[in-house]
């Protein structure tokens, strides 16, 4: 990403500032869905301790639960676009220039999309969870990568997480040293 930003100042498709700009959003973007990704999958192996158990017999899972935690609990809850031509959605006539607001992680839940798309199943195997544009985003690819990389590694993690206690974490008892 950072060589084809560099490319198109080289060009003089970008100001040099609006390069810096691009570089600053690709980095935080990249690093808080990477950070709610990580998040999201404590909270679902508190929540399915088996998931974790599984993904430590059977590592190669580790990428079907990345994806099934994508589309389950989206780590981009909106956002917004400016149209750019006319489009027709379900039968909604869209003008050009209208401002558009997407909400990817309801629409990883419709039911006309997902079979019981309310269910957190990671055998579903269906690669969406970032939206139609996954395959064109680079930081949905690093964010996947990254997430693989670290549930792959559960297999040869401590046995002692997810935490016995079923008692609700709260600040008074959690330190990053306890984490």
């Amino acid at each position: 990403m950072g060589g084809h930003i560099a490319r198109m100042w080289k060009d003089g498709l970008l100001s040099k500032k609006e390069a810096k700009e691009l570089c600053d959003f690709v980095f935080v973007a990249g690093h808080d869905t990477t950070a709610i990704l990580l998040a999201n999958a404590f909270r679902a192996f508190s929540e399915q301790p088996e998931l974790l158990e599984r993904i430590r017999r059977n590592p190669e899972d580790a990428n079907l639960f990345v994806e099934e935690l994508a589309r389950y609990r989206g780590t981009v809850q909106r956002a917004s676009r400016i149209t750019i031509e006319e489009v027709d959605v379900t039968g909604v006539r869209i003008p050009a220039g209208a401002i558009v607001r997407l909400l990817p992680a309801a629409a990883n839940r419709d039911s006309n999309k997902y079979p019981d798309g309310e269910t957190f199943d990671i055998d579903r195997n269906t690669p969406t969870g970032t939206g139609a544009w996954a395959t064109v985003c680079t930081a949905a690819s690093a964010r996947r990568w990254r997430g693989w990389r670290s549930w792959s590694r559960c297999s040869s993690s401590p046995r002692s997480w997810p935490p016995s206690s079923s008692a609700p974490i709260s600040r008074s008892n959690t330190s990053a040293e306890t984490i």
